[in-house]
């Protein structure tokens, strides 16, 4: 359900608010990264449909393509990261001798 792991029979039991503030936080940085894009994506084609000339479009995709770029970058930098730490959590608990979750 969630990418936060929260085992129902856990002793103390977990209250029911901390399984909703679980899951709206799950919730919330994917729909964030979603209307970013989506913001992104609308201020691109505005911008694009005012330009009139042959110079203007080779300016204005001279300034987004950097920004789009950018942007699809550091996302792929952070699931590269964020893959080698599972990576690395995963090798350690192996060799520990610990089942994964």
């Amino acid at each position: 359900m969630t990418d936060t792991p929260i085992n129902a029979r856990e002793f103390p039991p977990v209250h029911m608010s901390e399984r909703i503030k679980a899951l709206l936080g799950d919730l919330a940085r994917p729909f964030n990264q979603y209307a970013v894009g989506g913001a992104t994506a609308a201020a691109v084609v505005i911008g694009a449909l005012q330009i009139t000339d042959a110079a203007g479009g080779a300016l204005y995709i001279a300034a987004v393509s950097p920004l789009t770029l950018g942007l699809f970058g550091l996302k792929t930098l952070e699931n590269v990261k964020t893959g080698g730490q599972s990576r690395d959590v995963a090798i350690a608990q192996t060799n520990a001798g610990t089942p994964t979750t």
